[in-house]
């Protein structure tokens, strides 16, 4: 179980790229695709938890995450665009995980699971 996915890279690398704030660039994001959709192919189901006005995701300040929440809504825009709009083509390859999107109440996230790990894996 891991708590990032490509996808996120893709989705901070683009961010960074648009802010203009490091070396990244256009050309590496898209060099970036290939290994992202590599990767993911190894995985079975990906379980995501967008942003989202009626069930808000609290910013720890832990130290070691960045709590600014502009940088968070645009990369959280982006990675919106990635999985539902299949900007960047990885997640709309017939081999990419089930991908399971849970936006509502805590309690209900893990009946959600359960009945995911449940349905087959095409």
């Amino acid at each position: 179980m891991l708590d990032r996915w490509p996808v996120d890279e893709i989705a901070y690398s683009q961010y960074t790229e648009n802010c203009k704030t490091s070396d990244i660039s256009n050309n590496f994001v898209t060099d970036m695709l290939p290994h992202a959709r590599e990767s993911i192919q190894h995985l079975d189901l990906l379980v995501w938890l967008p942003i989202t006005n009626a069930w808000p995701v609290e910013m720890e300040d832990d130290g070691i995450r960045t709590i600014d929440l502009p940088s968070r809504d645009d990369v959280d825009a982006i990675l919106k665009q990635i999985c539902r709009e299949q900007r960047v083509g990885v997640m709309n390859d017939c081999i990419a995980p089930v991908l399971i999107e849970l936006w509502d109440a805590r309690e209900e996230h893990l009946d959600k699971l359960v009945q995911a790990i449940k349905k087959p894996m095409a």
